[in-house]
């Protein structure tokens, strides 16, 4: 902790903060004051003799993610795995690095594979946050998966392409 940094450690509540709750505010804070907030959400622990060896392990994460520069005011513990995991995996295999590049050159599937990720792999309720038809969402998936092999519907291949995006 310093002058630019703290810490805010909260009982655990039947209805905890979790990062939709928490992005709103910090956005709101940050835009009226012009900083730039970003908030490590850990996970919850009991008070036991390896707390503190925990609290450090979540800080040395953070100060991580922040030298990382990541564009996100709040990040959790899986967030941040999936995020610097899926960088490492990416320099480590030339597969991926085409796979992404694959991706990269589709302006249109990123923002997709987001959006299914985040829906869960729900295809209408993608369609609707990426103001497209549904007919025209299948078609781009069926579109890469002619291209990759890569079926978006099926969980352990978006989960792949998210890595592959966030990486």
């Amino acid at each position: 902790m310093n002058a630019t940094s703290g810490v805010l450690i909260e009982e655990k509540q039947h209805a905890p903060h979790t990062e939709e709750t928490l992005r709103p505010l910090i956005e709101l804070l940050d835009n009226d004051f012009f900083t730039q907030t970003t908030c490590y959400l850990g996970t919850y622990q009991s008070v036991t003799r390896q707390l503190p060896l925990t609290f450090k392990e979540e800080q040395r994460l953070f100060k991580m993610f922040v030298a990382k520069q990541l564009a996100e005011h709040v990040v959790s513990l899986p967030q941040f795995y999936l995020q610097v995991e899926g960088q490492q995996l990416v320099s480590n295999s030339s597969m991926l690095q085409q796979l992404k590049r694959t991706i990269n050159d589709q302006p249109e599937i990123e923002p997709i594979i987001r959006t299914l990720w985040h829906n869960d792999g729900n295809l209408a309720l993608s369609a609707q946050k990426l103001y497209i038809h549904r007919n025209t969402l299948l078609y781009r998936i069926e579109k890469f998966k002619e291209e990759t092999n890569l079926q978006l519907k099926k969980m352990a291949d978006l989960t792949l392409c998210y890595l592959l995006v966030i990486a």
